[in-house]
């Protein structure tokens, strides 16, 4: 089966929080991370992956750079594939970068 992604995904092991959920869905792990990651989504790894269709708001620690610091990205994305293993995201235009509360 030939791989139907349009845009390029790295692996790419990113701490990421799960904010909020819509529909409400119990959220059983909070943290989590990713296992790839595409201008467009990724893959999240999680044993209790949320139903498809099911709306949250993701926070993804970016890694830092010794003068920069560390940077968080908050996104909102929905479930496209749930799986065993995890979930497949798709995000929304509507994101902020910021930096972490660590950072001076």
């Amino acid at each position: 089966m030939a791989d139907r992604r349009r845009l390029e995904r790295f692996s790419l092991d990113l701490p990421t929080t799960v904010l909020s959920v819509t529909p409400h869905v119990d959220i059983a792990e909070s943290r989590l991370r990713t296992v790839d990651i595409s201008s467009a989504g990724a893959f999240v790894a999680t044993s209790s992956p949320f139903p498809t269709g099911t709306r949250m708001l993701l926070e993804l620690q970016l890694p830092g750079h010794e003068k920069l610091g560390h940077g968080l990205v908050k996104v909102k994305a929905r479930v496209v594939r749930s799986v065993r293993e995890g979930m497949g995201v798709c995000f929304d235009d509507d994101y902020q970068i910021l930096p972490s509360a660590g950072n001076s």
